[in-house]
């Protein structure tokens, strides 16, 4: 709980919008805008686990129960294009109409199958999840089914009256639980990892660096070993290794652990090799 003086100290500005006046009252919209610095401070001086780390972005199939494929120009399909969905927390990206395997949207079982299935649609949006959102035609339930390499896990919602903006937001929100959930970092818990770091140039060192520092989470890099193309550092951290590994991947690194054993190195060379 904060006081009235806290609470100002951590305001950086803020903006009245839409007034209006009678002889009784007065109405506005406010928007208060919050230093991140001052956020930070108040959140590990309290203990209090977050996260900053952004998902990647997560391909949404909108479907109509009852309904083979999709209508990119249904209600349901167009609520999935507001830009607060798609610069969120969790960022969901649409399927195009004319998408090479829009045949997939026809199959009668399409609430069934597993992330094989669908994996190649969403490597071509740089989706680690995809989410079939099936809502009934009058928006009052949406059935939810999340696929990634981890698994598959379904949910429902139901409401007596609802619209499907409402339903994409109660569907975008639940997303966004499980990934604060998974990636909430507690300031608390400190760590120890020793990594070695493979790079062909300088340059690409340079980018490790900076991709390093750019991690919150990362408190400390002890530069243990330095040779023309590797490295040994130790990288103390708050949270878990695999919220580490997370927090690197948004920042093109990759943190690959083979029995142990962590190798870190640009996410682009990963690929390449």
């Amino acid at each position: 709980m904060l006081d009235e003086r806290a609470l100002e100290r951590m305001i950086r500005s803020f903006e009245v919008a839409n007034e209006r006046r009678s002889t009784t009252r007065y109405l506005a919209e406010v928007t208060f805008r919050f230093n991140p610095v001052a956020v930070r401070n108040l959140l590990r001086q309290a203990n209090i686990a977050y996260t900053e780390t952004r998902s990647p972005p997560v391909l949404v199939i909108p479907l109509i129960a009852g309904t083979p494929g999709f209508d990119p120009m249904s209600t349901w399909f167009a609520s999935w294009l507001d830009p607060q969905l798609q610069q969120g927390l969790v960022p969901f990206v649409t399927p195009a109409a004319d998408d090479a395997d829009a045949a997939l949207f026809e199959r009668p079982d399409l609430a069934q199958p597993d992330w094989a299935a669908l994996a190649p649609m969403a490597r071509r949006y740089n989706a680690d999840a995809v989410i079939l959102a099936i809502a009934s035609e009058d928006g009052n339930t949406v059935q939810m089914v999340e696929l990634s390499p981890t698994g598959r896990v379904a949910a429902s919602f139901a409401y007596a009256q609802s619209s499907f903006p409402a339903d994409a937001q109660a569907v975008a929100e639940r997303a966004e639980d499980v990934w604060k959930s998974r990636n909430a970092v507690d300031f608390a818990v400190r760590a120890h990892l020793v990594a070695d770091v493979q790079f062909n140039s300088l340059d690409d060192w340079a980018k490790i660096r900076s991709g390093l520092a750019a991690v919150r989470a990362v408190a400390d890099v002890d530069v243990m070993g330095l040779t023309l193309h590797e490295a040994e550092i130790d990288i103390a951290y708050s949270g878990r290794a695999d919220q580490l590994r997370d927090a690197l991947a948004q920042q093109k690194l990759q943190l690959l652990n083979m029995d142990a054993q962590f190798t870190l190195q640009l996410a682009t060379a990963s690929a390449t090799n």
